[in-house]
């Protein structure tokens, strides 16, 4: 390969990695000890990577746009390790809370006799700003129960 070919490839993966466009997470396991059960730790993804979504709101609402569960077989749920807001939105208010659903599995799903039960589950809430329409964003890092990371941005729309 020509050296400066070689030298460009370098340089671009080089501030590629200087950018935080590298994906780190890490599991940890502790050694079990006598009095101790194993334990996963999720350290939530230091990277740039954000799965995008969109929802539309009516302004100076309180709404839910979005909820994360975890379900067992026997109807119990798992909580997320990492459930954090990662950015606030610039003209309005985001938080977290606790609330109970009716889950929504198919029929074929061992977990679907769990729809007749609420679970707890977390739920995104937001409010704009008094009277403010236009654009928002809200960025939210998730650890589910299996230790996987995600990054998630949501992009909302303000309406009259």
């Amino acid at each position: 390969m020509p050296q400066h070919i070689f030298k460009r490839i370098f340089y671009s993966l080089t501030f590629l990695a200087l950018a935080g466009c590298i994906h780190t997470t890490a599991a940890v396991v502790n050694p079990l000890q006598t009095s101790q059960v194993s334990k996963r730790v999720v350290v939530p993804a230091a990277s740039n990577y954000y799965s995008f979504t969109d929802r539309i709101v009516k302004k100076n609402s309180d709404v839910i746009i979005a909820s994360w569960k975890s379900v067992n077989v026997d109807c119990t749920t798992n909580p997320y390790q990492v459930l954090q807001i990662n950015k606030q939105p610039l003209h309005g208010t985001a938080y977290l809370a606790d609330y109970s659903v009716f889950p929504q599995f198919v029929e074929k799903n061992p977990r679907s006799r769990c729809n007749k039960t609420k679970v707890m589950a977390k739920a995104l809430h937001y409010r704009a700003s008094t009277d403010y329409t236009g654009f928002d964003l809200v960025l939210v890092d998730a650890g589910g129960p299996t230790g996987e990371v995600r990054n998630m941005a949501f992009r909302i729309k303000i309406i009259e």
